[in-house]
């Protein structure tokens, strides 16, 4: 007989939300389109860390509050930085997995500045190269979303290409 395993044994980890730790027991899904998830784990300590970010930058004005905003990298990527330092992480022995990032074909003839998906992939390959961090599994750009599940537990992880007219996550 075969069991299938529910969408609702996993925790939602929407546009703008983060979570990290160590021994986790939840599991964590998401989809991802323009938007860049980035998962850390270190399977020594079993330290986790999970972001779903939407723009590369805050907006001018918005960088005067202290809370840190998931939604922008470069809030969110230097706080995982200092989780990692926090936990006294080598960083040669994180397995980081980038995924998202993608885009349609008419992005292309934007201008820069508005071509989020690109850049969102850039800053993430930028701070990852400055933090000399590996990246073990990348999945980025192209035009399809994708679905990725992650087991904090178990450092498990799934990334699964989201086609045009599915309704299922399953």
């Amino acid at each position: 007989m075969t069991t299938q395993r529910s969408q609702s044994s996993f925790c939602n980890l929407a546009p703008g939300d983060f979570v990290y730790g160590v021994r986790g027991k939840q599991r964590y899904f998401t989809v991802l389109g323009s938007c860049i998830s980035v998962v850390l784990w270190h399977p020594a300590s079993r330290f986790y860390a999970m972001c779903h970010y939407i723009n590369p930058q805050t907006p001018p004005g918005e960088s005067s509050c202290s809370l840190i905003k998931g939604r922008y990298a470069d809030q969110v990527l230097p706080y995982l930085e200092k989780q990692v330092l926090k936990h006294q992480i080598n960083p040669a022995e994180l397995e980081l997995t980038l995924c998202g990032g993608a885009s349609s074909s008419a992005a292309d003839s934007l201008a820069r500045h508005y071509q989020i998906a690109r850049l969102n992939i850039e800053v993430a390959h930028e701070f990852i190269r400055k933090n000399q961090w590996q990246i073990k599994l990348e999945d980025t750009g192209g035009q399809l979303a994708r679905r990725l599940r992650f087991d904090s537990k178990t450092g498990e992880l799934e990334v699964v290409t989201v086609h045009t007219g599915t309704s299922s996550y399953e």
